[in-house]
């Protein structure tokens, strides 16, 4: 794995954007960012239950390492909220 990725830190980025719904997020505020607020954020929340859908294993374990701030996450806890909640805090 450190073949094709320069360190944990680059490692745990890409899983964070491969399998957490971030991307999804995004792309559904951008799809709906005209829409009200009363219609985007239920079918923000049901695309990124059905990212999440059959990954259980694998994002409790990005939660678990999320949760203990370090230098191998803290470029991927930028990315999620800058690209992430970010996204949702300028629609809104």
């Amino acid at each position: 794995m450190y073949g094709l990725f320069p360190g944990k830190a680059a490692l745990f980025r890409e899983l964070l954007i491969a399998f957490s719904p971030i991307e999804t997020i995004v792309e559904t505020v951008e799809r709906l960012r005209d829409r009200p607020p009363e219609e985007v954020i239920p079918t923000v929340a049901r695309a990124a239950a059905g990212t999440l859908a059959g990954r259980v294993g694998i994002v409790r374990a990005l939660v678990f390492e999320i949760s203990g701030p370090s230098e191998e996450t803290a470029d991927a806890l930028g990315y999620m909220a800058e690209r992430g909640i970010g996204m949702v805090i300028r629609y809104v």
